[in-house]
């Protein structure tokens, strides 16, 4: 299978979320599930997105997805 025709539908299923002091950082702890668009679980696990917003727009600033084996 080549990469480029993987399809994924991307569901999170728990969702933390840790404002932090600064005011313009936002983390998120995440699990998440990838499914191939027939349906097929890909991949699970859990991710971290730090969120910084800038020009009044959050942008995801750094992000670590960690699989489950």
């Amino acid at each position: 299978m080549i990469l480029s025709d993987l399809k994924l539908n991307t569901q999170l299923k728990k969702r933390n979320t840790y404002p932090l002091n600064l005011g313009n950082i936002i983390v998120e702890d995440v699990f998440v599930e990838f499914y191939h668009a027939n349906g097929t679980l890909v991949s699970k696990g859990n991710s971290l997105f730090v969120w910084k917003k800038e020009e009044d727009e959050w942008r995801i600033f750094r992000d670590v997805y960690m699989p489950i084996k």
